[in-house]
């Protein structure tokens, strides 16, 4: 069994996963700092991250890291049925409504 959790280390908020026994800790992803709104969650196939504010998808071991969007990306939550946003877009020119937006997992 393993546990996922994110520490702030070096100045950067990383990813990492442990057994939980508390051996084979394994550094996954550098993400945004979850002290200045990056955000990341765990799915049932996924973790999902923001970085340079845009949403990441990777697998659980760390590998298939995967670009989800182009829009700045806030307001993350994930659930075991997938991933929920909403998308900074009132600095688009026109501005753009804000929506929630999900994927699957």
């Amino acid at each position: 069994d393993r546990i996922w959790y994110v520490a702030w280390d070096s100045n950067v908020s990383r990813v990492y996963t442990i057994k939980t026994d508390g051996s084979g800790r394994r550094k996954l992803a550098d993400i945004d700092s979850t002290f200045d709104g990056g955000g990341y969650g765990l799915s049932k196939n996924y973790i999902y991250y923001t970085y340079n504010g845009m949403l990441y998808r990777m697998d659980r071991d760390g590998s298939g890291k995967l670009q989800l969007t182009t829009d700045r990306v806030c307001n993350l939550y994930c659930d075991q049925n997938g991933v929920y946003y909403t998308e900074d877009k009132l600095n688009k020119n026109p501005p753009v409504k804000p929506g929630v937006f999900q994927f699957r997992a």
